[in-house]
């Protein structure tokens, strides 16, 4: 229907529809065009108008010097657990990241140009974005936060700013509280912050709420090993001064998250056939001597417990701590090496005599 409207249009009123479809309005940037002009035109002549001149490279500091930096703030929105690998001490999550902060070059006046918001292309490249962006970085990094999609920004009236994007978040973690494993909750923190400018430039701040976590049904951690405790969820502002900057703050959000394992399937793969089969290597005791059935039951019974701590070696990280699950498939070993040795010492006496 629009189509035949606008071939309509072109054929009765062949003038009109040129202006219309050419916005010829955006040519005096200067003047804001009717307020008959169409919506579209009205978007095309403010957004060109605003960034006439603008610097993407400068951040939008006002007057003052050093006392009036860009205050960012930075809020997370967890929506899924990608990966959890503790043995390579990687996490990689699926976020929304989202920052605002206030553009005074993009203020315009609502009432006179009609535009109650406006969409400008944003990205860390500073050959593709359209206006300027914060250089947040993540400190810990699998990979960089320069990966993240590249998704427009919203721009209000009065130069309010608000970008989101999603992305995965792959954070190289110092996990801690692994010695229960897998009665554990490990933790795993990660640091953002200015990469090129310093607190002086651009100060960030937590969003309220600093984290928070998607709830649609897409959202779900269903047949997951782990979920995030939300409650757990830590946040902490630091600011760091380093040796060639010293009197310069480099302001870093810091969040720390707490893990709840899935412990299920530890209990039902390692740690009861390791306790069954440490009961097992106990009944040899119970077998005739001169049955030779005796010591191959308890060469089998070891071979099996080998067999099951090299597959749960795979799902462990290798560290100087002793975890509670090795330190019970070491036990259990050790039981079924000494009946093994009892039994050897058993048959050979008897033979002997």
């Amino acid at each position: 229907m629009l189509t035949i409207a606008a071939l309509l249009l072109s054929l009765l009123f062949p003038a009109a529809y040129a202006n219309l479809a050419n916005c010829q309005w955006l040519a005096d940037l200067k003047t804001p065009p009717p307020a008959s002009a169409p919506y579209f035109c009205l978007e095309s002549w403010l957004q060109q108008a605003s960034l006439e001149g603008y610097d993407t490279m400068s951040p939008p500091r006002e007057l003052g010097g050093n006392t009036n930096p860009v205050f960012v703030d930075v809020g997370i929105n967890i929506f899924k657990i990608v990966d959890i690998d503790i043995k390579n001490a990687i996490m990689e999550l699926s976020v929304w990241l989202r920052m605002s902060w206030t553009d005074t070059r993009l203020v315009w006046d609502p009432d006179v140009v009609g535009v109650s918001q406006l969409a400008y292309y944003a990205s860390n490249d500073r050959e593709q974005t359209t206006i300027w962006v914060p250089d947040l970085e993540l400190y810990n990094q699998y990979e960089s936060l320069y990966d993240f999609a590249d998704k427009p920004a919203q721009v209000f009236p009065n130069g309010f700013v608000f970008w989101s994007r999603p992305g995965p978040l792959k954070v190289l973690c110092a996990f801690r509280d692994l010695t229960q494993l897998p009665f554990d909750k490990p933790s795993c923190a990660f640091e953002l912050g200015g990469w090129a400018k310093s607190g002086y430039d651009v100060n960030y701040e937590f969003m309220s709420p600093p984290v928070s976590f998607s709830t649609e049904e897409s959202a779900a951690t269903t047949y997951q090993q782990y979920k995030i405790i939300g409650d757990d969820t830590r946040t902490n502002r630091r600011e760091y001064f380093y040796p060639c900057c010293p009197n310069e703050p480099w302001p870093v959000l810091q969040y720390e998250v707490t893990l709840d394992r899935a412990a299920s399937y530890y209990v039902l793969k390692v740690i009861v056939p390791n306790i069954l089969f440490a009961f097992l290597s106990f009944l040899v005791f119970w077998f005739d001597v001169r049955t030779g059935e005796r010591l191959s039951f308890g060469v089998t019974i070891l071979l099996a417990m080998v067999a099951v701590d090299i597959i749960s070696s795979e799902l462990l990280p290798i560290c100087p701590e002793y975890l509670f699950i090795e330190v019970l498939v070491a036990v259990s070993l050790l039981f079924a090496f000494l009946a093994l040795c009892e039994t050897c010492l058993v048959v050979y006496w008897y033979y002997k005599r």
